[in-house]
């Protein structure tokens, strides 16, 4: 079942339990506006929400958190995050990560992030930046997810003579 078609079935499904809780007072509509909300059922939601998670992805990375990162993550993409994670874990450190770009596809069920993750090697401590561009998928029951990482290759300094 595609994204849109859960976003729309869960939309449906709800709408006679809204209409019986507008008939309720404001404070109680709260908690519940709030859950529609962390469904991603809207647009707007799912952008908030990719946002959100792309921004504790990079948290996760800076710190060298595996297990709150591969969360982010499809399980297609576990094993090799997991080996690479274990890898670097002593000689590598990123010091910051930004999202440099996001492109929102199919009413934003679909999004390609660009980030930049700036770390050192040890015992280097010369500090480089590397660009990445991931695709997540959001699902109503799992919420975004990367499912490809592929790194941005620094283009070649030009080769004009002159300006």
């Amino acid at each position: 079942m595609s994204g849109l078609h859960e976003a729309r079935t869960l939309a449906v499904k709800t709408a006679g339990a809204l209409a019986l809780l507008l008939l309720l007072p404001g404070c109680i509509l709260a908690p519940f506006i709030q859950a529609m909300s962390e469904a991603g059922v809207t647009e707007g939601d799912r952008q908030r929400l990719l946002a959100k998670d792309v921004r504790e992805y990079l948290e996760a990375m800076r710190w060298n958190d595996t297990s709150t990162a591969v969360r982010f993550l499809d399980t297609s993409l576990h094993e090799d995050f997991i080996a690479e994670a274990r890898k670097n874990r002593s000689r590598q450190k990123v010091v910051d990560g930004s999202v440099e770009g996001v492109i929102c596809e199919n009413e934003c069920f679909d999004a390609e992030v660009v980030t930049m993750v700036r770390a050192y090697e040890v015992p280097y401590f010369v500090v480089r930046e590397k660009r990445e561009k991931t695709r997540w998928t959001f699902r109503v029951r799992s919420g975004w997810k990367m499912v490809e990482r592929a790194p941005i290759e620094p283009e070649p300094p030009s080769s004009r003579v002159g300006g």
